[in-house]
């Protein structure tokens, strides 16, 4: 049996245990995420793999209540790679609207025009991205935002 978690590009995989036990894994990069493959030779009714990891980026959008008879009007993410310097989005959006993105990073993000970063009342860490042109239509955007460590 093999488990082969997905990370993002920026994580860095330390080590993995078997049920408490050491385990070697290999690291496959598969588009635009990476998965640690452990493979379990005698697996139980309760097998617990543990990966010890560095956090990578993630980005994400809180899904909205569908609406009967509704257009979309929300953000799509087409594409999201973070490396070491950098977060690169491929994004849609209406023109003239501003969509909220939340962001995972251990790392300190830059600023760029169109897009601010802050840090919601809960202490979750956004990107408020904006898009110019007109409202019925979608505006691919692509943005590199810096990476740095803190």
């Amino acid at each position: 049996m093999m488990v082969g978690p997905a990370f993002p590009l920026d994580a860095q995989l330390k080590s993995a245990t078997v049920n408490g036990r050491a385990a070697k894994f290999a690291i496959r990069q598969s588009g635009d995420v990476q998965f640690a493959e452990v493979t379990i030779d005698h697996p139980t009714a309760s097998t617990e793999v543990v990966f010890l990891y560095t956090e990578g980026t993630r980005v994400y959008v809180e899904p909205q209540s569908l609406v009967a008879g509704a257009t979309n009007q929300g953000l799509r993410i087409l594409r999201a790679r973070a490396d070491a310097t950098a977060l690169h989005l491929t994004v849609e959006g209406l023109g003239g609207r501003r969509y909220d993105v939340g962001l995972r990073t251990s790392k300190q993000v830059g600023d760029i025009e169109g897009v601010r970063h802050n840090v919601s009342k809960a202490g979750e860490s956004q990107l408020t991205i904006r898009f110019t042109g007109p409202p019925d239509t979608y505006v691919r955007r692509e943005l590199v935002l810096p990476l740095t460590a803190r």
